[in-house]
């Protein structure tokens, strides 16, 4: 822009760049959108344990946004932390999963000590019937 005596004059290169700066502005803040709406899509329809499993594709989706010179630091905070979120999560499930194992692993021992004192009570009841009817088995014998 500028000035001939009081009347204001565009420069129409200038107007053109800015207008163009602007709308390659404008696209590359709907592609980082438009991305950011695949991967959540993603996320979204993929089994929680699954997620971190993303993490490399997602990886080449913001590069490729980094590769046209959009910042994208903010979409890739996000994403990580959701990934990082999740790997805690299937962490600490398959942690509760042992604990729960381990004590579910506990209560069939204490089932099968019950089991084998009740074997053991008919063992002996089984060995003194046993034992009687031998006696009298010996007794009719003799």
């Amino acid at each position: 822009m500028y000035t001939i005596g009081s009347i204001i004059a565009f420069d129409p290169l200038k107007v053109s760049r800015d207008y163009v700066d602007d709308i390659r502005g404008k696209i590359r803040s709907e592609f980082v959108v438009k991305c950011w709406e695949s991967i959540r899509n993603k996320i979204v329809c993929i089994l929680v344990h699954y997620i971190p499993n993303l993490a490399d594709e997602v990886e080449k989706i913001l590069h490729f946004i980094e590769n046209i010179k959009v910042d994208c630091s903010p979409l890739r905070r996000m994403v990580t932390g959701v990934i990082e979120d999740v790997k805690k999560l299937n962490h600490l499930e398959s942690s509760l999963s042992l604990m729960m194992s381990l004590k579910q692993r506990a209560l069939e021992i204490e089932k099968l000590k019950v089991q084998l004192k009740n074997y053991e009570a008919l063992e002996e009841e089984a060995s003194r019937s046993f034992s009687t009817t031998h006696a009298e088995i010996t007794k009719i014998k003799e």
